[in-house]
């Protein structure tokens, strides 16, 4: 029986956005306030790979597999695009629920 050994690096990186919105509804006539909010959008980002050196005959198969994948990275568009879809529902979720008191 041979014995085989094997070191693994884990990586795990993480990125994140936040768009952020205010709005005041006011009444038309008396001026006064009805509602001042603050919204925000988020959009969150992991991704998890590792390498390793050794005898790839060592590492589990999840490990295997984590060491298949190489490193990632969304852009910066991509997470703008998601926080400000993101914003936009719970923009219109705010809305919807002051209005459907009217």
């Amino acid at each position: 029986m041979q014995t085989v050994t094997a070191r693994i690096t884990y990586f795990h990186k993480v990125k994140g956005g936040i768009s952020n919105a205010s709005f005041m509804i006011t009444d038309a006539s008396t001026k006064a306030t009805l509602q001042n909010v603050n919204v925000q959008g988020n959009a969150n980002w992991q991704y998890d790979w590792a390498t390793y050196s050794g005898d790839i005959r060592a590492l589990s198969s999840s490990q295997q597999n984590l060491c298949k994948k190489s490193e990632a990275y969304p852009s910066d568009q991509d997470l703008y695009n998601q926080s400000i879809n993101n914003l936009q529902t719970n923009l219109k979720q705010q809305l919807t629920s002051f209005y459907a008191s009217y």
